[in-house]
C-alpha cells in the first residue's frame, strides 16, 4: 500500500480503505491465515496496478479453490474493473495459486498443482 505521506490524500485512502475492508472479509472467511499484504503501482497519480499477496496453510486442494474463488467474487465489491489487480497466495514455500483481474481484460485464476 502507498506510504503514509500518500494515504493522507482522499485518492489513495479509498484504496487503503478498500484494501483493509478486503482483508477484513477474507479474514472472516479463512480465520487464522499468516498475512495479507497489498502494493499499489501509482502511475501519474492514477492507480495502474494492485498486488495482494495471502500468506496461509490450506487442509486440501478444495478448501484452496474455494478461498480463491471467495476472493476472486468479493474482488469487484471493493476495486473498479479499470486496472490490473493481482491476487497471490502462497504456502510457506511455494505459491498455490494466483487470480489476475485485468484491466478492462479477461481476468483469470490458475491453481498450482503439488
Amino acid at each position: 500500500m502507498p506510504d503514509d505521506s500518500l494515504i493522507k490524500t482522499e485518492e489513495y485512502g479509498d484504496i487503503a480503505r478498500k484494501f483493509n475492508y478486503f482483508k477484513n472479509k477474507m479474514e472472516q472467511y479463512l480465520p487464522g491465515f499468516e498475512g495479507i499484504t497489498g502494493t499499489a503501482r501509482v502511475v501519474d497519480g492514477t492507480l495502474a496496478e494492485l498486488t495482494i499477496t495471502i500468506h496461509s496453510e490450506f487442509n486440501s486442494t478444495a478448501e484452496l479453490i474455494q478461498f480463491i474463488q471467495y476472493g476472486a467474487t468479493i474482488i469487484p465489491e471493493y476495486f473498479p474493473e479499470d486496472y490490473q489487480l493481482n491476487l497471490y497466495v502462497y504456502s510457506v514455500d511455494r505459491p498455490q495459486a494466483i487470480y489476475v483481474q485485468r484491466g478492462n481484460g479477461e481476468n483469470f485464476i490458475h491453481i498450482f498443482r503439488d
